[in-house]
């Protein structure tokens, strides 16, 4: 038995010995199978990842046909075929003797029977008088079948008849016996909904014409309807397929070439040409000169999907050429052309596997051949076609024909505005580079003797302007109508909001997530910043980033310069050697690192050890790609990945000055590279902010971190280049960056903090809905158009200023704009900026911080509030309402009805829900202390309650009893912050860590932070620098202006005192309260003295004495002994279980 996969993709029918793919509905043969899995239906599946069990399928059948030459065409009707496209109904099949070809419109056959028999029409010309009939007439030479095919294109894909059985519906009415409506009725149904489906198949294959109520001012100025009318759409589509070489070769041949033909004329574009040249490519008027030259360079993905748009119109003309089913008209130099082009083709040896270059060998370098060039001036001859005559006759050239079948949707309808015109500028960018790579070449073929300019300048004139009626004016002439179309025209909803839950297309969360998000990756940057790049096994002391007094000298454009060398930023440790001293310096790290013992006279570069270093590059990486989305997320409104990855903190000869900034306290990113530059030629200054935390990643990284990453390129890599992008296009390990990984990142860290994984897009689009929603307009980001009856006036320079322009800049003579880019700058303003939107761009990125939980950060010359803080009004009422309300039914709903308070409860849960600053609560054990903060948490409208406990067990113990009680309480955990628990338990280890202040400071910042709460506090007294040191830093705690709550079992009234000087809070402004009785009855406490010569059988004699006394009792005993060797020898001795910290 086949695997479900296969069974769900192929089916092999026996009695016509094929096999079908159930996908795409039409044979599959042996040869075909890998290219195609290749196809977009099956690449979407992944489904080439199972090729071998596809061809093991195939192979169960030894009488299958493998190759189109096998099949056979049935001449008479047939059952339909189960697995091929549904039979086509009605299709016209010739009735002349001895052929049985199929055509599946009227005008293909009465083309077939007057081209193949010297059919005539016997119908007169002009309209007919009445409707036509349904059926044909008797003396027209065919009738009318369902057919269906094997393949849809090729050999073998002509149609064949099908039987098509109507006989159903009326055998179950006309028959007089048969007593069964119903079963009549319900033919009657499957016939409707059949003949329905058959009229739907036929709307949206046939192309109908419009109805003079239909608007579509698109399509009717492209002319498609009228050019395509009763045309098949499938039929059109499969003409702009790519070829399959077994079938096509000398097609796939030409698409191949043409592919190389492009690349080579980017190249020659790239490096060949002179500025003059170029500026002459990028003609559109003949009496106007371009502002600026012709830009070729595009990314790969770019330039492989404009070749594609061309390489579908070449196969359209090619295929149409061949059938002789063609909708357009070459003239006499066409013709000449694609005749050299098959004579070329015949006189290369290689005609059917055109030449590769070597993979030492780039193919851009290569010169084109015979066959190349007779390509290229066939699509040159394409291009060169002056077009007259009546309505409608641009359609006789074939590019313009071609254009037309490319329209077709493939769902259905007409491609929109938006969508084609990005295929016309793809065919007006190639077109351009195919006219210089033809100039080149006729001045190459006359030895330099003819100019490269006279012979570009001559084809751009005659063809490649909006001056004559070319190909090249309709296509200029119809993207203009369709980017006037495409930028007036609103694009399709894709966002909605539920409460504060967003939904991009398959992308759900909610703000809460977003934040936990951010945070957990910032968490996760910092664990792996300090662990894995600067090797730090534990929390260590980094130095101190002064904040305050960091400056950055934005003018300053010395190539290699940037933060760090500004001497007001010097640190007390030599930053560029820090790194490399540390792994020199301790043992540890230099047994990693270094060779133990390595020969007199080896280079440095052998010192170092391979794996150890490339283990170290990848957490490199990796880092950089924390820095990379949390500068994406955290910034404000999301750069392109393309800006993103232009980011330098150094500056560097070409680029000049570097576009990472430090400014005012934040760390700034500058961007000039913006979507359209490679067309414009001019780029957008656009400031970007990150938040401190991300802030302090960044410089820590990049002074500690990157000088060593220098020093290892140029000692064990050997590179000779320095690169001052953060983010390189090819780091010295080979590894690249790229859009692509910068999304694979961005998936990976938003999956793991909420499940959703983000792309770059994705997130453009939900960051500014979440902008528009919850921050606002931002002052300054008004539209940059001007009303019309807005007056405006011109200032000395030839600007315009206008009503929005500072009074005292319009005084001087200029608008605000010429005042900002040429007159009082400061010394500190880098170049190409303008301190008035570099300020607007900070506000933006400061809200933005704000709504992700970042503290705000106060600049000098800020006013700061004084004397009384300024309290929240939100947590004013927050907390009236709680000391309002009743706390008995929280109590039943986590007990059970009629539960009553017990002890101290009810009079310290009075006091926690009341606000009290400080309160310590002494319960026995058992006696239900974790009701004092599970009550207030139980609160419908409670915030979040921090519970710092000691031990594993305890937080377990605590999940449970909060499970049960309904109320939400998780484990802090770094990597995913709970923005929403009502309960956080945390250890005291983690409670005072950077990750967790920050936490706090997120809670605090939305009033979420109710209390925080120490359970067993009595432990603080225990700490001491060889035993849980970090539990003496819970003071912090205390200062952080928010409720706590003490609370313990083993608490001597003696010893409260000492930990109220722990903690460092004043005994009179805590409130207590003490159960009467904390002794727990059941349990005694022993100390036995023993000698220490003493044997360890009599250890283990006395606790079985002991043993043996109390266990008949119900009781049970523990042991405790200072070493925590002893307690695992002595378990094992007893055979009991043995509990300590390690």
């Amino acid at each position: 038995m086949a695997p479900p996969i296969v069974d769900q993709i192929f089916q092999y029918d026996p009695h016509h010995r094929i096999v079908i793919c159930c996908l795409c509905q039409h044979v599959v043969f042996d040869s075909q199978l890998p290219s195609h899995l290749r196809n977009t239906r099956h690449i979407r599946e992944r489904h080439s990842q199972h090729i071998i069990l596809f061809q093991q399928y195939h192979q169960q059948f030894p009488e299958r046909i493998r190759h189109h030459r096998e099949l056979v065409i049935p001449h008479k009707p047939i059952a339909p075929i189960p697995g091929l496209i549904p039979p086509r109904d009605p299709t016209y099949q010739c009735s002349y003797p001895g052929c049985h070809w199929i055509g599946e419109t009227i005008r293909r056959i009465h083309d077939h029977c007057r081209q193949e028999h010297g059919w005539k029409n016997p119908q007169n010309r002009g309209r007919p008088r009445s409707k036509a009939p349904s059926k044909p007439q008797p003396n027209m030479p065919w009738n009318i079948v369902a057919s269906q095919r094997f393949i849809p294109k090729g050999r073998g894909s002509q149609r064949f008849a099908v039987q098509h059985d109507h006989t159903t519906i009326t055998t179950a009415i006309s028959d007089p016996e048969n007593p069964s409506w119903d079963a009549a009725q319900q033919a009657m149904k499957q016939e409707i909904i059949h003949r329905e489906q058959q009229i739907d198949a036929a709307e949206r294959e046939r192309i109908r014409p419009h109805e003079s109520r239909e608007v579509n001012p698109w399509v009717e100025r492209m002319g498609w309807a009228d050019h395509l009318l009763e045309e098949d759409r499938g039929t059109l589509r499969a003409l702009l397929q790519r070829p399959d070489p077994e079938q096509e070769p000398i097609l796939a041949e030409i698409d191949e070439r043409f592919h190389r033909i492009v690349m080579v004329a980017q190249r020659t574009t790239l490096t060949r040409l002179n500025i003059f040249s170029r500026f002459e490519m990028h003609r559109k008027q003949v009496d106007q000169m371009p502002q600026h030259p012709f830009q070729a360079r595009m990314v790969a993905g770019t330039i492989e999907q404009y070749i594609e748009v061309w390489q579908r119109i070449i196969r359209y003309i090619m295929r149409s050429v061949s059938t002789g089913d063609v909708r357009f008209q070459f003239h006499a130099t066409q013709c000449e052309t694609i005749h050299q082009i098959r004579q070329a083709m015949s006189e290369d040896e290689s005609t059917h596997s055109p030449v590769h270059a070597t993979e030492e060998m780039d193919p851009t370098d290569q010169p084109l051949d015979a066959v190349d060039r007779a390509i290229l001036t066939w699509c040159i001859a394409m291009l060169d076609h002056r077009l007259q005559g009546q309505h409608g006759q641009e359609f006789v050239n074939g590019i313009i024909s071609g254009l037309a079948a490319m329209g077709i949707r493939e769902s259905g309808g007409w491609e929109t505005a938006l969508a084609f015109t990005p295929k016309l500028s793809a065919m007006i960018k190639i077109a351009r580079m195919l006219v210089a790579q033809q100039a080149w070449e006729e001045s190459e073929a006359h030895a330099g003797l003819s100019d490269c300019f006279v012979a570009l300048r001559g084809m751009m004139l005659r063809f490649m302007t909006t001056m004559e009626p070319t190909p090249m004016k309709w296509m200029l002439d119809s993207r203009t109508y369709g980017m006037k179309i495409r930028y007036g025209t609103t694009a399709d909803g894709l966002i909605e909001w539920h409460g504060d839950r967003i939904t991009y297309q398959h992308h759900r969360f909610t703000m809460d997530q977003l934040r936990e998000t951010v945070h957990g990756i910032i968490n996760r940057a910092w664990d792996h910043l300090t662990q894995d790049v600067l090797l730090f096994p534990t929390d260590h002391r980094l130095p101190t980033i002064a904040w305050e007094t960091m400056e950055d000298h934005a003018v300053e454009d010395q190539p290699g310069w940037y933060f760090a060398q500004d001497p007001r930023n010097a640190w007390d440790v030599d930053d560029t050697w820090w790194l490399h001293d540390r792994i020199w310096q301790e043992p540890g790290f230099r047994r990693a690192f270094i060779h133990a013992e390595r020969p007199s006279g080896t280079s440095a570069t052998h010192a170092w050890r391979p794996r150890r270093v490339q283990q170290w590059m990848r957490a490199v990486g990796r880092m950089k790609e924390y820095l990379l989305v949390l500068m994406h997320l955290t910034s404000g409104a999301p750069a392109r990945g393309p800006e993103a990855m232009s980011i330098r903190y150094q500056n560097t000869p070409f680029g000049g000055l570097r576009n990472q900034l430090i400014e005012h306290g934040l760390v700034s990113f500058m961007t000039t590279y913006h979507k359209g530059y490679h067309i414009q030629g001019r780029p957008k200054i656009i400031h970007r902010y990150v938040p401190r935390a991300v802030g302090e990643l960044f410089i820590y990284f990049q002074r500690l971190a990157m000088p060593f990453q220098r020093h290892v390129e140029t000692m064990v890599y050997g590179q000779p280049e320095r690169s001052g992008f953060i983010w390189p296009p090819q780091e010295v390990d080979g590894t690249t960056w790229t859009s692509e990984r910068m999304k694979r990142a961005m998936q990976r860290e938003t999956e793991i903090g909420m499940g959703v994984p983000l792309t770059i897009s994705a997130c453009r689009q939900i960051m500014i809905a979440i902008a528009r929603r919850y921050l606002g307009p931002t002052t300054g980001f008004e539209s940059d158009s001007m009303e019309e009856e807005q007056e405006m006036d011109e200032d000395e320079d030839g600007c315009w200023w206008t009503a929005d322009d500072a009074v005292i800049d319009i005084q001087a003579g200029h608008g605000s704009h010429v005042a900002g880019m040429i007159y009082a700058r400061g010394v500190e303003e880098a170049p190409g900026t303008m301190a008035a939107m570099k300020a607007q761009f900070r506000q933006a990125s400061e809200r933005w911080h704000r709504f992700l939980g970042f503290p705000p950060v106060h600049r000098a010359g800020m006013k700061r509030t004084r004397g009384i803080p300024t309290v929240d009004p939100r947590a004013v009422a927050h907390w009236h309402a709680m000391r309002q309300a009743p706390i008995q039914p929280l109590l039943e709903g986590i007990v059970g009805p009629g539960a009553q308070f017990q002890g101290i409860q009810k009079a310290a849960i009075d006091a926690v829900m009341g606000s009290a600053p400080w309160v310590l609560g002494v319960m026995g054990t058992g006696g239900g202390k974790s009701m004092i903060f599970m009550v207030p948490a139980a609160w419908e409208r409670a915030g979040t309650s921090i519970v710092v406990v000691p031990t594993v067990s305890l937080r377990q113990d605590m999940q449970r009893e909060c499970a049960q009680a309904g109320i939400s309480c998780v484990p802090w955990n770094s990597h995913r912050p709970p923005e929403t628990a009502r309960i956080v338990l945390v250890t005291p280890e983690s409670a005072t860590s950077k990750g967790f202040r920050s936490y706090i400071s997120r809670l605090q910042e939305r009033n979420r932070l109710d209390r925080i709460v120490i359970d067993e506090c009595h432990t603080i007294l225990d700490s001491r620098e060889e035993f849980r040191p970090k539990m003496a830093g819970l003071h912090v705690l205390m200062t952080i202006g928010s409720p706590v709550v003490l609370l313990t079992a083993t608490l001597p009234a003696v010893d409260e005192v000492r930990l109220f000087q722990r903690l460092q809070l004043t005994p009179t402004v805590v409130q207590r309260f003490r159960s009467p009785h904390t002794t727990r009855v059941n349990i005694a406490y022993r100390v036995e003295s023993m000698s220490v010569d003493v044997d360890e059988d009599e250890v283990v004699a006395f606790i079985r004495q002991r043993e043996a006394h109390w266990h008949p009792r119900g009781g049970q005993i523990i042991v405790y002994r200072s070493e925590t060797g002893d307690v695992d020898a002595l378990a094992t001795r007893l055979g009991c279980l043995a509990y300590h910290g390690k």
